[in-house]
C-alpha cells in the first residue's frame, strides 16, 4: 500500500492505497470500524484506526488537544488486481485476528527445546508438590475435603496445564513497550486490544499444547494419575478449560497493558506467580482452604483458572453446574476485558514516543 501525506482540502493521492495523518481532531469513529468509502470515484474500504499519542520531534511537540488520526483507504480496484476477494468489513476483522493468532501460535510452536527443559523442570517440580502433600496426608488424624489420590490428580493437573496461568509476560510486546516499537502497533488497521489480546491467546495455548500431553502421559503411566470421573465430568472438563484459557488471555492482556505505565513490567509480573498461584488454587486446592477463605477465593477470578475445570475433571463438582460456573468465568472475561480497554485508552492518551 502507498504511503502519503494528506491534509484537509488537498487532493488525495491516486496511489493504490494511501495512509496520511491528519492533524485536527476529529470524531471518534468507535474501535476499528471499516466502512464503504469513495475515494477519486471509487468505491472501496476505509478506516481510521484509535488516535496516535503525540509524537515529540526534538524539542517540541504537537500541541495539547491535537491528536492525530490514520485514515486507511483501500480500493476494491486493488483488491481486485491483487487476487484478493472482496469481502465484509466485519468478516475482514475477524480474518485478520484469526491471522494474527495463527502466526503467534505457529511461531511459539518452534520453541521445542524450551519446551523440553520446561517439561523437565514442571516434572522436578511436581514430586517435590507431590512429596509435600504425601506427608501432609500421613500427618493428620483430620479427616480431610478431598483424598490423598485426588490432590495428587490435581497436582499433575496443575503441572500440565501451567503455562496456561498468566503468571509471565510475552517477552516480544515488552520489547515493543520499552524501545518505542508499539508506535507501530498503532499503524495496523486493526483493533489495538484485540490484536493484543490475540497475541495472549497464543502465548497461553502454545506452550501449553507442547508441554501438556507428554506431562499427562507421564503423569498417567508412572504416577498413577486418575483418569476423568466420568464421561461427563471429561466433558465438562474440557468446556471449562475454554473459559479458562478465555480468562487468562484477558488477565495476561490486563497485566501488559499494565507496561505502558510501569515500561519494565518487572514489579507486576514479580507478583503475578504468587498472587495467580495461590488465589486459583494452583498452590493448595481451594477445598483444603477455611471456609471464610473458600467464599472469597470463589468469588474471584482466579478460581476459573484452575479450581473450576479441575474439579470438574475429578468429579467433585457435577458437570450439572457447568453453566453456572462457566457464566462466572464469561462475566469475569468481559468484566477484565473492558478494564483493560479503558485502561488502554488511558495509556494511549498519555503515551509519548521519543524520536522522529
Amino acid at each position: 500500500m502507498a504511503a502519503g501525506a494528506w491534509t484537509e482540502g488537498q487532493p488525495k493521492p491516486r496511489e493504490a492505497g494511501w495512509i496520511g495523518a491528519k492533524s485536527t481532531i476529529v470524531p471518534k469513529r468507535g474501535w476499528g470500524g471499516w466502512c464503504i468509502a469513495e475515494c477519486d470515484g471509487e468505491r472501496g474500504f476505509h478506516r481510521h484506526t484509535s488516535p496516535l499519542p503525540r509524537i515529540k520531534y526534538g524539542a517540541g511537540s504537537q500541541g495539547e488537544g491535537i491528536k492525530p488520526e490514520i485514515y486507511v483507504y483501500i480500493p476494491l480496484s486493488a483488491l481486485k488486481a491483487s487476487g484478493g476477494m472482496a469481502v465484509s468489513p466485519g468478516t475482514q476483522g475477524m480474518i485478520s485476528y484469526w491471522a494474527v493468532l495463527s502466526a503467534q501460535f505457529r511461531s511459539l510452536l518452534q520453541y521445542r527445546a524450551a519446551a523440553l527443559a520446561g517439561l523437565g523442570t514442571q516434572v522436578f517440580w511436581g514430586l517435590i508438590r507431590v512429596m509435600i502433600f504425601q506427608a501432609f496426608f500421613r500427618s493428620t488424624t483430620v479427616e480431610q475435603p478431598m483424598e490423598l489420590g485426588d490432590v495428587l490428580t490435581y497436582v499433575w493437573l496443575g503441572q500440565a496445564f501451567l503455562a496456561l496461568l498468566p503468571w509471565n509476560q510475552d517477552n516480544s510486546l515488552r520489547s515493543l513497550i520499552r524501545t518505542g516499537g508499539v508506535g507501530y502497533e498503532l499503524l495496523r488497521p486493526v483493533d489495538l486490544y484485540g490484536f493484543w489480546y490475540c497475541r495472549s491467546l497464543a502465548f497461553r495455548t502454545a506452550p501449553t499444547l507442547l508441554r501438556a500431553v507428554p506431562l499427562i502421559a507421564f503423569a498417567v503411566v508412572f504416577m498413577g494419575m486418575d483418569a476423568p470421573a466420568s464421561w461427563a465430568a471429561a466433558g465438562a472438563f474440557a468446556a471449562s478449560m475454554i473459559g479458562a484459557i478465555l480468562l487468562s488471555s484477558a488477565i495476561t492482556t490486563l497485566f501488559s497493558i499494565t507496561m505502558m505505565w510501569t515500561i519494565s513490567g518487572d514489579g507486576v509480573f514479580a507478583l503475578a506467580p504468587g498472587i495467580v498461584g495461590l488465589l486459583s488454587g494452583m498452590l493448595v486446592p481451594i477445598p483444603l482452604f477455611p471456609d471464610w477463605a473458600q467464599t472469597v477465593l470463589n468469588i474471584l477470578p482466579f478460581r476459573g483458572l484452575v479450581d473450576t475445570p479441575y474439579r470438574f475433571y475429578l468429579g467433585h463438582i457435577p458437570a450439572g453446574d457447568l453453566p453456572l460456573l462457566l457464566a462466572h468465568q464469561m462475566v469475569w472475561v468481559v468484566a477484565i476485558v473492558l478494564i483493560g480497554r479503558w485502561m488502554l485508552s488511558r495509556g494511549l492518551r498519555r503515551l509519548v514516543i521519543q524520536g522522529g
